[in-house]
């Protein structure tokens, strides 16, 4: 097998994608501390408000004018029946809805610790526990190819701003010395199960969202996968996993590039009928909270703080709707309000 070249190893590595040989002087040891991990730390975050819309007072009744004299009165008309209003079947119709773009009004911790999944992975995470739980589920985030839990932080930060506890965790088998999906998925299966969680959604992104699939098929407490730029595996068919979650899936995809493959996570999640919207102008990188330097170098940067903004929106709207915020789901909805302004400014295709 032709060994790849210095610079073409830095494009696979910051991009996320798997090459095909094995490099396991460059593999990234997730039992190790991560130097960006930030323990047991207690941020404080602005307080995040809910948009009102505005609403016109009701106008007093103007008082019936007398006749003028010496005009025949006009003839009454008829009155107009009253029109009824349709009922909107698009949730958060008719009623304030949340805006996610920005922090929210809760505080948290933040704790670290390791699990064993097999002899051959264990997995450092960091648990986000927000000072108020709006629900009893907890979301898992997965770095993609090469890349650490360092890349999720911020993530893990929002949902738990929000009032929702999250996990950001080591991704096993997801190394320039070996890609096996199936293998890591099977492994945050087994995390979810030991923390005993009622509920999860699994997020996960690039390599990390096909793991996402296997542990949402494996756990029996996913009620939803979000992928995030999926890359499909260069070898093995995860079909079967992504039809066994039809409609638990949804996808955020940025530009098509090489750090993508064009895109190449989207003939997996298609076959579970994810609901999958584009923005435009978005990297591979954007899709990290905090990203670096060495992917925005090889992976084209940043769509600038818009995407940032659309994709926290659309990341915690998410969450909060498939953990029972009906009215979040707005913005994932064709025909309500927030979508479709998304939609008419250009931040999302679908």
């Amino acid at each position: 097998m032709r060994q790849l070249s210095h610079l073409a190893l830095l494009v696979l590595v910051a991009c996320g994608t798997p090459p095909s040989g094995n490099f396991d002087d460059l593999a990234h040891d997730p039992t190790q501390p991560n130097q960006d991990q930030i323990s047991g730390a207690e941020p404080t975050t602005d307080s995040g408000q809910n948009p009102e819309r505005n609403t016109q007072p009701e106008q007093d009744p103007q008082p019936e004018q007398d006749p003028q004299p010496e005009r025949d009165p006009q003839p009454e008309q008829d009155p107009q029946p009253e029109q009824t209003p349709e009922e909107n079947p698009n949730p958060g119709a008719g009623e304030d809805v949340t805006d996610f773009g920005d922090a929210g009004p809760f505080t948290w911790t933040e704790t670290t610790d390791q699990y064993r999944a097999t002899a051959e992975c264990e997995m450092t995470y960091l648990l986000f526990e927000p000072q108020q739980r709006l629900s009893n589920g907890t979301v898992v985030f997965l770095h993609g190819f090469a890349r650490g839990r360092s890349q999720f932080l911020d993530w893990g930060r929002q949902l738990a701003s929000w009032g929702y506890q999250s996990v950001v965790t080591d991704l096993c088998h997801a190394t320039p010395s070996g890609v096996d999906p199936i293998a890591g998925g099977e492994a945050i299966a087994s995390l979810v199960d030991a923390l005993a969680i009622d509920e999860s959604i699994v997020v996960g992104h690039s390599a990390g969202s096909m793991a996402a699939l296997v542990a949402g098929s494996d756990s029996g407490t996913v009620v939803a996968v979000l992928g995030l730029d999926p890359v499909a595996p260069q070898e093995g068919d995860l079909g079967p996993q992504a039809q066994s979650l039809d409609g638990q899936l949804a996808a955020l995809y940025g530009d098509p590039g090489q750090c993508n493959s064009e895109n190449s996570g989207r003939t997996v999640y298609d076959q579970g009928r994810a609901l999958s919207l584009s923005l435009p102008g978005a990297t591979h990188c954007d899709f990290e909270a905090p990203s670096n330097a060495l992917c925005s170098l090889f992976c084209g940067g940043s769509g600038g703080p818009e995407v940032a903004v659309t994709l926290k929106r659309l990341v915690t709207s998410f969450v909060a709707w498939k953990f029972g915020n009906a009215g979040a789901g707005a913005w994932w909805t064709p025909g309500a309000e927030p979508f479709d302004a998304l939609e008419a400014q250009g931040s999302i295709r679908r």
